[in-house]
């Protein structure tokens, strides 16, 4: 029910921004698929109440698929920042997966400087790969490179992002209490 309500919301932004139910372009679309990449798999099915290190393999590998499929796109707009920045995101889903898949294979090593370095990289794949940082990444990214030149298209992209990311943890917030 209330992932429905959420796609409404997301969908009808869409509608009044773009005038049209879907995106126009891929590039003005990955906002919209970053919003709903954070809802299914970043709280509402895969990881709802914590961030287990598959998790975050899982998240940041959907992300690091997808991000490649723009790098012509970010090329295009011939801003050395939003190339750095593309580069940067890129570096920092493959950091999160590599962390998660080290703190897998190393879980149950029992040498002393392996447990250490095994519980450095959960820390650090729970941590940097909880999935409404991933996604809220992605969301900004195509925000600042795609939608940069409209101030209506920031403001009320920007208040969509407020209104979920933040709600969705109250909401994780109160049903863990209940």
């Amino acid at each position: 029910m209330i992932l429905g309500l959420y796609a409404v919301l997301l969908l009808s932004v869409c509608r009044l921004l773009f005038g049209t139910w879907m995106p126009p372009s891929a590039e003005k679309g990955l906002w919209l698929y970053a919003a709903f990449a954070h809802l299914l798999l970043g709280t509402l099915l895969l990881s709802p109440y914590f961030t287990k290190p598959a998790d975050a393999i899982s998240d940041a590998v959907i992300a690091a698929i997808v991000l490649p499929e723009f790098s012509a796109a970010v090329q295009a707009l011939k801003e050395v920042w939003i190339w750095r920045a593309f580069v940067f995101l890129f570096i920092y889903y493959l950091t999160v997966i590599a962390a998660g898949f080290l703190t897998m294979v190393l879980r149950g090593n029992r040498h002393q400087r392996a447990k250490q370095f095994a519980e450095s990289s959960y820390v650090l794949s729970t941590h940097l790969g909880e999935g409404p940082l991933i996604f809220s990444l992605l969301f900004f990214f195509a925000l600042l490179a795609f939608h940069r030149e409209s101030t209506r298209e920031i403001v009320s992209l920007t208040v969509v992002w407020a209104l979920i990311v933040p709600l969705r943890l109250f909401e994780n917030l109160l049903s863990t209490k209940a």
